[in-house]
């Protein structure tokens, strides 16, 4: 159930009760007497919709009293962008029900005019005579509140603004020493893979000289158990560096995650979606459209500046950081993977070796002494 909530007024559109009594504390309401009845009295309305949070300094209202007011003179209640789009009904709490510092309507009483028919022509004339100035004053007011929200803005972008430069910077300075500490281990890894060519190479004597004896096989098997640990030795340095790395990264998008940089900017595009939907219900050109208007107007100059801002330039520096970061991951395990495959293979020979040398043994024992 969608239903608009109305401030109580002493002064200016006041309620006619008809049962009940009037709300005395900030979480009580009077309730549309036209949709409700004597049974709803005492039971609770619960603030739903994610739209209007902090609207309300309250989360619950209980309906104490039912009234008539004369802004709604017929059945229909409107409509509305939340829910199914229609209004079903109004509600009516007290002012400091309220959590918004703005006003979202107006409604004046034009001196001179009481007890003239609305529809008349002096009631007309009274009107046109202060549309003016209330149409002046409008546009100082929607000049005011677009300052205000600039002013806001601004100062939280430049206190996210410095957050993040103090946490770019530490970022920067961990990057270039994991740079640094990858750069050793891509030195390890090519010593390492050095080292294997060294001991292939070493075996493939050894493959030479199986018949010359088990010693220089038991030679082979110690230059490869060392070709072994030193490889296996490089790889756990790589390893640990890229989790290093990654760590650094992931500190980095936390630390921009806590300035709250990426949650003002979606909150920025929620409004920007929440001002055209009011703009789209009001009539163009009024008061009202022109002041939502100036909003829309100003949310994006804010979404521009935004995304030109070195903070969003730092998140997207981050994005890039992790695309490189994975792409070095890639290709640091392929090496190894090739480097351990060659590894396997060197181990085979070895073990041929020792299997051909052994069958060498055997036959030259069968064949005897000539």
């Amino acid at each position: 159930m969608t239903l608009k909530a109305l401030t109580l007024s002493d002064t200016v559109n006041r309620p006619s009760l008809t049962a009940g009594r009037m709300p005395e504390r900030a979480d009580e309401c009077l309730a549309d007497a036209d949709r409700s009845t004597e049974a709803d009295l005492g039971k609770t309305l619960t603030v739903q919709a994610a739209s209007v949070d902090d609207a309300f300094t309250q989360t619950a209202f209980t309906i104490v009293g039912l009234a008539e007011t004369p802004l709604y003179l017929g059945a229909e209640r409107g409509t509305t962008s939340l829910g199914g789009g229609t209004l079903n009904g109004f509600v009516l709490l007290q002012p400091e029900a309220f959590a918004m510092d703005y006003f979202t309507e107006i409604y004046l009483l034009l001196d001179g005019t009481q007890g003239t028919d609305l529809y008349s022509d002096a009631y007309d004339a009274a009107v046109d005579a202060v549309r003016p100035a209330l149409t002046s004053a409008l546009k100082e007011r929607a000049q005011k509140r677009y300052d205000d929200i600039i002013d806001e803005t601004r100062d939280a972008l430049s206190k996210a603004q410095k957050e993040y430069n103090d946490g770019l910077a530490e970022y920067q300075e961990r990057r270039a020493q994991t740079e640094q500490e990858l750069a050793d281990a891509r030195t390890q890894l090519d010593d390492g893979a050095q080292q294997l060519e060294y001991n292939r190479a070493r075996l493939t004597q050894a493959e030479s000289q199986l018949a010359g004896g088990e010693k220089e096989l038991e030679a082979g098997q110690k230059e490869y158990d060392e070709g072994l640990a030193a490889f296996t030795q490089a790889k756990q340095d790589a390893l640990d560096q890229l989790d290093a790395a990654q760590a650094q990264i992931d500190a980095g998008q936390k630390q921009l995650d806590d300035s709250g940089i990426l949650v003002q900017y979606e909150a920025l595009q929620i409004t920007r979606r929440q001002l055209t939907e009011r703009l789209a219900s009001q009539e163009p050109g009024s008061a009202e459209a022109l002041l939502t208007q100036g909003l829309i107007e100003a949310t994006d100059l804010l979404l521009r500046q935004f995304e030109q801002s070195e903070a969003y330039q730092g998140y997207l520096q981050l994005q890039q950081a992790q695309a490189e970061l994975d792409a070095k991951r890639s290709e640091a395990m392929q090496t190894l993977n090739e480097k351990q495959a060659e590894l396997d293979a060197a181990k085979q020979k070895l073990e041929d070796g020792k299997s051909s040398s052994r069958a060498a043994a055997a036959r030259s024992q069968r064949a005897g002494p000539p």
